[in-house]
């Protein structure tokens, strides 16, 4: 065997190829790794069993352990042992803040829209009307609302084509200057803009009575900090000012008519608060 495997050796050294696993191990060479060779915990190299050099030593519990069978793992059944560990996220938590302390100002910017049709020279209507609609007041809403004017004994509406929109925010902002984009607006700038643009356009202050229907009317109309179930009814400010009517929206009492007997609950005292004025 040894004078072949040398000849073996000879030929294949001649022709120019160099063995790269010869069964002829080096002296003192170190043993092949555990993960290449098996899957048991201890396990020889199949070389060492084939060839011991002399000045290696091993004990009698590693001799009786050398005659497991060896089985030879491909680099795809390590791979299929290896597990792919799940990445780490460190989420670092939000700070919160007690819901008690946040007010109506410091959230995020409104957007809404308001038809203001007049009811006569002493009513006013505010409205709160889809932001994303085309048609904005159509003649169901203006039906609905002469129904409603009639019942609360008020003026009948002005025609559809002379309502007035106010739609916020402001996009654009003409000044002496010039035009500008827009500008940091938050919910207090726009009950200061709805408020001015109603006393400018109608005449807040010298009306009788203000009907503000929808929660965006009642909001930046009347009250920014309270829920619109508090502001629902009527509230009457005192001598020389307007009173107040608050409910649901027109938009909302044709999409939800359920909500109409909530509607006149809130309005009907309006009735005979009109008639002290």
């Amino acid at each position: 065997m040894q004078d072949r495997e040398q000849i073996r050796q000879t030929y294949l050294e001649a022709m120019g190829i160099q063995t790269w696993f010869p069964r002829k191990s080096l002296i003192n060479a170190q043993p092949a790794r555990l993960f290449e060779q098996c899957t048991h915990t201890i396990c020889t190299s199949p070389i060492d069993a084939i060839t011991k050099p002399e000045t290696v030593t091993t004990s009698s519990a590693t001799t009786s352990k050398q005659t497991a069978p060896v089985k030879r793992l491909s680099s795809n059944d390590i791979l299929k042992n290896i597990s792919t560990p799940e990445p780490v996220i460190n989420r670092t938590p939000e700070p919160t803040q007690p819901v008690s302390n946040i007010s109506s100002s410091e959230l995020a910017n409104s957007k809404f829209r308001l038809a203001i049709i007049p009811l006569g020279p002493n009513s006013l209507v505010v409205a709160e009307m889809p932001y994303t609609a085309l048609n904005q007041f159509t003649l169901n809403h203006h039906h609905l609302l002469r129904d409603l004017s009639k019942t609360l004994m008020l003026p009948s509406p002005s025609d559809p084509q002379f309502v007035r929109e106010f739609t916020w925010p402001i996009t654009k902002i003409t000044t002496p200057r010039g035009l500008f984009g827009q500008m940091i607006q938050n919910d207090q700038q726009a009950a200061d803009a709805v408020k001015a643009y109603l006393t400018n356009q109608f005449g807040l202050p010298t009306r009788n009575i203000i009907l503000l229907l929808g929660q965006a009317a009642a909001r930046f109309v009347f009250d920014t900090e309270r829920p619109f179930n508090e502001l629902r009814g009527i509230h009457h400010q005192g001598n020389n000012k307007p009173i107040i009517a608050i409910s649901y929206g027109i938009n909302e009492l044709m999409k939800i008519p359920s909500l109409k007997p909530e509607a006149w609950h809130d309005l009907q005292a309006l009735i005979h608060a009109h008639d002290n004025k």
